[in-house]
């Protein structure tokens, strides 16, 4: 044990020295690996890393002077070109072949065609038509207003206003059920309407026709019949 404030020096770690004997029986006693194990520490180390065996001794694989052959023929473009859409439509070709044609014009008679059919579309809308199939009983509850029995005045004349509604209800459905608004002929638009109207007809004659089960079954029948003759009519 060395105590402090005494004369004797601390040797450091730069000032120690290893003996010269040591020094050079560890210089002979450096590990070497053998070329077996050299060898066996590559095989290893390519199995844990999925990559193909190392070759200890590589050997140079004589470079292929087909390819530079080849570069050589074929033209180099341009370092400085640039390529864009412009240049490859105009100097390669279309890259497509262009779909865009000049509709044929249409005769004389296809534009009066046309016109009238539009004409029709714009005058009898849907709930326009469904009011024009309804309006007898519009005109049955305005009546029944001005100049109807007083009892029935008193009550609003109610059960023909629900009638003349559940008219609007069901001629809409008819329509909708036919898909008028996508009509193309003004026969079809008329054949649509005559159908709502004569079916609706037919199965109510008055308010209370509406809740008969039986009425209801007969009408959706044979609304579903007039619609595939509709459509086989039309060819839709």
């Amino acid at each position: 044990m060395v105590w402090p404030f005494t004369s004797k020096k601390i040797q450091t770690r730069d000032e120690f020295r290893i003996p010269n004997d040591l020094d050079e029986l560890l210089k002979q006693e450096e590990p070497t690996l053998s070329e077996r194990e050299f060898k066996s520490n590559l095989k290893h180390l390519s199995e844990l890393t999925n990559h193909r065996p190392i070759d200890p001794n590589p050997t140079l694989v004589p470079k292929d002077s087909t390819a530079e052959e080849q570069s050589e023929i074929l033209p180099s473009e341009p370092k400085d070109k640039i390529f864009t859409v412009k240049t490859a439509l105009f100097e390669n070709g279309p890259l497509l072949p262009d779909s865009r044609q000049d509709p044929k014009p249409l005769t004389q008679e296809q534009l009066k065609n046309a016109r009238e059919l539009s004409q029709y579309k714009r005058e009898n809308p849907l709930h326009a038509s469904v009011l024009v199939n309804c309006a007898e009983l519009q005109l049955a509850f305005l009546n029944c207003l001005t100049d109807g029995k007083f009892a029935e005045r008193m009550r609003g004349c109610n059960v023909k206003n629900n009638f003349y509604q559940s008219c609007l209800t069901k001629q809409s459905m008819i329509f909708k059920f036919f898909d008028y608004n996508s009509m193309t002929s003004i026969r079809e638009f008329e054949e649509i309407k005559y159908v709502a109207d004569s079916l609706f007809t037919k199965y109510y004659q008055c308010y209370d026709d509406l809740f008969e089960e039986e009425k209801n079954e007969k009408f959706t029948k044979e609304l579903r019949a007039k619609r595939e003759e509709f459509h086989s009519k039309f060819g839709k």
